[in-house]
């Protein structure tokens, strides 16, 4: 999985982020957003913690 910083779309580096999408879909990475946060980077994460907050941040 990668996280886009900033979004996957528009912007300054729009024609990076979709040479990017097309690489990760081509390699079947999935990717997601700015907006769905792990809180990894706050004390010491659980594998469990990170995937309940990512679930719950995500769009769906």
């Amino acid at each position: 999985m990668f996280r886009f910083p900033g979004g996957s779309e528009g912007g300054k580096y729009a024609k990076v982020k979709n040479k990017a999408k097309t690489v990760l879909e081509e390699n079947n990475i999935a990717y997601i957003n700015w907006n769905a946060l792990t809180n990894d980077s706050v004390g010491k994460p659980t594998y469990e913690s990170l995937i309940a907050d990512l679930k719950s941040t995500s769009a769906r």
